[in-house]
This record gives C-alpha cells, sequence and structure tokens, in this order.
C-alpha cells in the first residue's frame, strides 16, 4: 500500500493550445505527447510536417454573424480583412455554397460581405443566425462568436473584432428582438450619444434613400424608431492647431462691439447696455463673449482658434473652481453655449461637452435661486440681471432639448413666473420685448416636445390635445407686437430670426402627421387643412429667404438658428414631394446654398468638415427632391441659386466694426401657383441633373481622402448607385 501510494497520478494528456494545419484540415483533434512538443500523435503517425502556420478559416455561420453585427466602416474593413487573410469555411449542408473556399476562389471579399449583408440575405437566415432572435437552436452560433468584449481574457489575440461596451450592446440588442431587421449594435469608438426624434440627425429617417446607408454615412446605428446612438463621425472641426497668441486690443474692442451690437439683442443673457459692467466683473464672461463673437465668418480662422484656445482654459478653470453656483458662471456657461463648436473638437465631443455644460448652468441657476427669484429682496438692476439670465435658461433648455433630442431640465411648474415683474426688465431698446416673444414661442415648443414626441407619448395624446396646441400656436402668431411683424427683406434681423424659430416649432408640430412614411395611432384623427399647412410652407419659404440676405452671423453664431433652419428646409422637401411645387425646390436651393456657405466657416477653400456634415442635410433633402422631380418639367436649377456678395473682413484692416450685408435679392415664387419654365431653360437643360457638383460632397470626399477616414456611404450610398449598397 505505502509503494502504490506513492506511485504519481498518470499525467494527463496534453491538448495543443492551437489545431496545426493538418489537423485542422482534417478536422482531427490535435494532440500533442509529453515527451515531444514539435508534432502532434496525428502528424507522426502520418509522418506528415507538424506545423500552425496558416490563420483559421471562417465558418460561414460565424462570418454571417459577424457581418450581421458589422455597422460601421471599422468593423466592415475588419471583417474583410479576416476574410481575405484567413478564407473562409462553408459547410456541406449550405447548397451551391463553395466548400472550403480559400481567399483566390471566395471572391472579393467587399463584394462578399455586401452580398451577405443584403436584407434578403439576412431575412431568409434569419432563424438560424441571429443572436437576438427568441428560443434557441442547433445552429446557433457560440456566445464566444458574437463581438462583444470577452471579461474572462487579460489579453485579446490580433484578430478580435473591435470591441464595445456590453451595455450599450445589450440594450442594442434588446430592442431589436422580435424584429425582421438586422441587428445594428455599436462595437468600437467612444460613448455613443443618444439623440431623439426631433433631433436634426433623425429627420435623415425621412429621406427615400437607404437608410443603412445613410446610417454609415452619418456614424449611427438604430436602436428603436425615432431614436439614434452615435453622432456624425468623429472628424477634426478645427481649421488649424488651436494655440493662445496675442489678440490685439483693437480686435478685442471690435468683437465685444458685434456681440453688442448683433448677438446680444438676440440672446439677452446680458442685454446690451449691461456688457461692459459684466466683462469687468468676470473674465469668463469676457472669453464667452468673445468667442461667440469670432464665430462670425468675417473673422480671420487665425483669430479664432486663438480666442477659443482661451476660452478654453476659461472654462477649465472656472469649472473645476468648487466655488459653488454663482450668476457669473451660469451667464459665461450660457452665452459660450451659444454653439457647440465653442466646446470641442468634432460634433460628437461638441456637442455632448455643450450639452452638459448648458445642464450645469441650469442647474447653477436653480441653486442660487434664479428660477424662483422675489423683486423685493433685490435691488432692480440686480434682480433684473438674474431674471434676463433664467430666461435665457428657459429659451437655451427647449431648443437645445429639441436639437439633441432630449428630456428638459426645467420644469415651469417648479418656477415662479419669470415675467411677474416684467417692469423692472424694459430696456430702451427692443431686447427684453424680443426675449419675451422668444421665451412665449419656446414654453410652446417645449409643449409640443413633451406631447408629441415622449416615448409613446402619441399613445396617450386626444386629437382635442392637438387642436389645443394648434389654437395655442395661431394666438401665439397673431400676438406678434408690431416690430417683430415679417415685412419681407426689410424685416428687422430680431423680427426675421423670430419668423424663423416660430415656423420651425410649427413644422416640428406638424411633422408627425404631414410626412409620407408617418405611423401614427389609430385613435388620432387630427391633420392640419391644406390651407394651414400651405401657410406653414410659405412662411418657411420666407424665412430661409430672409436668412439667406440677412442672416450670416445668425447662423455663425448660434445653434438655434442652424436647427431651425434645418426644419424650415424640412417643410419644403415635404412640400415638394407632395405637390412638387417648383417655388418648394427653389427654397431648398437657397438654404442648401446658404448652409454651404456657413460650412466654409471663415472664407476657407474647403469646408470645415464637422459644420459640412450637418449641412449635408439640407443638400441631401434638395438631392431627395430633384430625385423624385425626374418625370416633371425640367428646371434650370442654375436659375434656383441666389447668389450673394462676401464681405470683407472687418476684423483685419477696417477701421470700424460694420459689416457689409448688401446681397442681392432671392425671387420667392407663390406655392398656390407653379410656375412652368420656358421653352429656352427646356432646351438648355434636357433633364434635372442628378447631382449638383456645389455640393458639399465633393469637397468631403476629398477631405476624407486627404486624411484616410473610411467613408464607404459618399461613394456607394443609394443616391449615387440608384440602388442599394
Amino acid at each position: 500500500m505505502g509503494e502504490s501510494s506513492e506511485t504519481p497520478p498518470p499525467a494527463k494528456r496534453r491538448k495543443a493550445r492551437r489545431a496545426c494545419d493538418s489537423c485542422r484540415n482534417r478536422k482531427l483533434r490535435c494532440e500533442y505527447p509529453e515527451e515531444d512538443q514539435t508534432q502532434c500523435v496525428a502528424c507522426r503517425r502520418s509522418k506528415s510536417l507538424c506545423e500552425s502556420t496558416q490563420p483559421a478559416k471562417i465558418d460561414k455561420r460565424r462570418l454571417r454573424t459577424l457581418v450581421d453585427l458589422a455597422t460601421t466602416d471599422e468593423q466592415k474593413q475588419w471583417v474583410a480583412a479576416q476574410i481575405a487573410s484567413r478564407g473562409i469555411y462553408v459547410s456541406s449542408t449550405d447548397t451551391g455554397a463553395l466548400r472550403k473556399a480559400r481567399p483566390s476562389t471566395a471572391g472579393d471579399p467587399i463584394q462578399l460581405v455586401a452580398r451577405l449583408s443584403s436584407p434578403s440575405n439576412i431575412h431568409s437566415n434569419r432563424s438560424s443566425i441571429s443572436p437576438n432572435a427568441g428560443g434557441s437552436s442547433s445552429t446557433d452560433p457560440p456566445k464566444s462568436s458574437i463581438m462583444t468584449p470577452n471579461t474572462s481574457r487579460t489579453s485579446h489575440r490580433p484578430d478580435d473584432p473591435p470591441q464595445a461596451s456590453t451595455s450599450t450592446a445589450a440594450a442594442a440588442s434588446g430592442s431589436r428582438r422580435n424584429s425582421d431587421e438586422p441587428p445594428n449594435l455599436k462595437l468600437s469608438g467612444p460613448e455613443p450619444r443618444m439623440q431623439g426624434p426631433t433631433a436634426t440627425i433623425n429627420l435623415l429617417a425621412d429621406l427615400p434613400e437607404d437608410s443603412a446607408a445613410l446610417d454609415r454615412r452619418y456614424g449611427l446605428f438604430r436602436v428603436t424608431e425615432g431614436w439614434v446612438y452615435g453622432a456624425n463621425p468623429d472628424i477634426p472641426m478645427r481649421e488649424g492647431q488651436m494655440s493662445e497668441q496675442q489678440v490685439r486690443e483693437d480686435v478685442i474692442a471690435k468683437l465685444i462691439s458685434f456681440y453688442t451690437d448683433e448677438i446680444a439683442p438676440l440672446n439677452a443673457v446680458i442685454p446690451p447696455h449691461r456688457i461692459p459692467a459684466s466683462i469687468e466683473s468676470s473674465s469668463f464672461v469676457l472669453a464667452s463673449i468673445l468667442a461667440v463673437a469670432a464665430l462670425s465668418r468675417d473673422v480671420p480662422s487665425s483669430i479664432y482658434t486663438s480666442i477659443r484656445h482661451k476660452l478654453t482654459k476659461e472654462l477649465d478653470s472656472e469649472l473645476g473652481k468648487g466655488n459653488g453656483s454663482t450668476l457669473q458662471q451660469v451667464q459665461g456657461l450660457l452665452i459660450s453655449g451659444m454653439s457647440h463648436e465653442l466646446h470641442g473638437e468634432t460634433n460628437m465631443e461638441g456637442g455632448s461637452n455643450c450639452w452638459i455644460r448648458i445642464g450645469t448652468a441650469i442647474r447653477q441657476a436653480q441653486d442660487i435661486g434664479l428660477h424662483r427669484l422675489n423683486s423685493n429682496h433685490w435691488l432692480p438692476e440686480m434682480f433684473a440681471d438674474r431674471a434676463r439670465a433664467w430666461l435665457a435658461a428657459i429659451i437655451t433648455d427647449r431648443w437645445y432639448g429639441g436639437a439633441f433630442g432630449q428630456p428638459l431640465a426645467i420644469n415651469l411648474l417648479d418656477c415662479e413666473d419669470p415675467l411677474e415683474s416684467a417692469d423692472l426688465l424694459q430696456t430702451s431698446d427692443l431686447t427684453h420685448a424680443f426675449q419675451v416673444e422668444m421665451y412665449h414661442i419656446s414654453c410652446l415648443l417645449g409643449d409640443i416636445m413633451q406631447i408629441i414626441y415622449r416615448p409613446r407619448s402619441l399613445d396617450r395624446c386626444t386629437d382635442d390635445i392637438l387642436e389645443s396646441l394648434l389654437r395655442q400656436i395661431d394666438s401665439r402668431l397673431s400676438l406678434i407686437p408690431e416690430p417683430f411683424l415679417f415685412s419681407g427683406e426689410s424685416t428687422s434681423v430680431q423680427g426675421g430670426l423670430l419668423r424663423l424659430v416660430t415656423v420651425s416649432t410649427e413644422v416640428i408640430f406638424f411633422r408627425s402627421f404631414v410626412k409620407h412614411n408617418r405611423k401614427l395611432p389609430s385613435h388620432l384623427t387630427f391633420r392640419p387643412t391644406a390651407q394651414r399647412w400651405s401657410r406653414t410652407v410659405q412662411r418657411a419659404r420666407q424665412a430661409i429667404s430672409w436668412m439667406n440676405q440677412r442672416g450670416d452671423h445668425i447662423l455663425d453664431c448660434w445653434l438655434i438658428a442652424k436647427y431651425a433652419i434645418v426644419y424650415a428646409a424640412l417643410a419644403q422637401y415635404y412640400n415638394y414631394a407632395a405637390e412638387r411645387d417648383l417655388g418648394s425646390l427653389q427654397s431648398l436651393s437657397t438654404a442648401k446654398d446658404m448652409m454651404n456657405r456657413w460650412a466654409l466657416g471663415h472664407h476657407q477653400q474647403r469646408p470645415i468638415a464637422a459644420r459640412a456634415k450637418i449641412a449635408d442635410i439640407v443638400n441631401l433633402f434638395y438631392k431627395a427632391a430633384l430625385g423624385m422631380g425626374r418625370s416633371e418639367p425640367a428646371v434650370n436649377t442654375h436659375s434656383l441659386v441666389t447668389p450673394s456678395s462676401t464681405p470683407a473682413s472687418a476684423f483685419e484692416s477696417s477701421p470700424s466694426g460694420t459689416h457689409d450685408q448688401s446681397h442681392t435679392p432671392a425671387r420667392v415664387v407663390n406655392s398656390s401657383r407653379r410656375p412652368q419654365p420656358n421653352a429656352q431653360d427646356m432646351d438648355r437643360n434636357e433633364t434635372i441633373p442628378t447631382l449638383d457638383t456645389s455640393t458639399l460632397d465633393d469637397w468631403l470626399a476629398d477631405f476624407f481622402r486627404q486624411h484616410d477616414i473610411p467613408d464607404v456611404g459618399l461613394s456607394t450610398s443609394a443616391m449615387y448607385q440608384g440602388g442599394p449598397v
């Protein structure tokens, strides 16, 4: 017993960490004997060369899973590279498929990925390959084949796919359950941003283009209808390396003057007459004012980058002090938050930071009691400063909630009426009166978002509620003070902006009820009448024409204007799709050219990449409208473009800060009559062109090529090829 107890246990057979090439091809169990680790048992028995050099071929079922899960260009390229280097093993049960296909016989990897990604192929194989399908199947791929992080490992193999957050993948996977659509999971890159149904990026779903191509082009993936994750691809928006340089005092004075004269009357966080005192009391407020003014396209890019660098340092310093909330911090955050461009190098980074900092401003405002002000507790000027900042916070909250498709941060039921002591807020100019009008229309926008665009809100809505909202909008239109009434090109800047934000609020309200692919609960019968919708379209057309003539500086400096213009253009797209109204096509062309000029920034030869992605949404509206009109009478599209003069920079050598605002007037066509092109135009243009080379697509493609950035959507989307990718 003693001798037998000392006998060592039999050695376990050692299993190879990786099968040799011969055993893998013959599908044999690859084992190495204890005494010889250089040659496996099977190779020693067959006297063949034992080596492990060739990569494992990809099983076709796993390949289809990878293709389903690959939604971005990076993931598609990874799958294609794996196919090219490893080949594909095709099961003999796949009728008509290649057996043990190597790269030389499997065809072009990109074409194979595209073929396997086609909706018909995915749908036909859904029950056997979907990792999200209910139940189980004997052919389901193993969990390890799904492209998610493997938490049990401390390192990854070189051929591991791009990875992402498990929670993100699980959220998207769960929402796609019981769906015939392929899963669209976020697998790599930074944490994605969620954008709701009112965000401009969601308007792409209203286009008749291939949604998958558009999503790839804009770096999006959809979780549920109306909600997307992600944002425009992470392409830097900087025009040069940011560095703090000394800015001349005369340039600073011109920037302050420009903000005081052109911006403060529109967004009275600080009214014009209080700006000198505010910038003396806070360097943060001064940096914010200078940065917003430097967004103007008349400011050289070198000055803009230097001032933006200064603002970045001020933001880091101010928010890192930890000294509690102050009125100056609220004012500075609300002013610098006028544009997401000041808060990051990309649309995703800038939009996220801007949204967070506006939220910080609102919380700080509530922290110091701006939402429950009592005029008896403050000196008149101190009360007025705080009340104006709170009004600006409400306006910003409503519009940014719409622009980013996010919930509102301010519940007006928790607040005192900010206009209760309106006599203390009066100004010698029209600044206070305009802020009051913006407040009223912004509150209406907030009601519309909560009633129509919250999850499942239409299921709880009634026709009476919608009719009441429409009456409130019409009542607001009838109460616009005379100084802000729209009177064509001569309308004041405040009146022109008020027309734009009012009509965009109308379009946001009507959108769910006029778009062609609408999905409404059966109990809702509310629809705008043809006459009411026609009036909205006409007002949107007037707003676009006015902005094209006089609104460049508003578009440059305030995110609200960019957001509202996209919705005004959307109204023209809807109207042209339904009526083939050439006036709407002309208005779309005007909006397209205006946004393209804005994308060029500070008089550059090429657009700022991140701006170009926003402007290209309007370009896509215009292209989609042209595509619809190919069977219509020919249109001389060159006559639809309204040129505008380019003012010289007032910040380089001009002795004053004035701006040349002379432009060629735009011709507005009455939507009730469809103008017919004359014979000369028809002879000159036999068909409507399918590609306008003045749009941003060629510039973007060239930019991506220069920086080695993949953008499959630009070259393979349906709008270029006339079919699915």
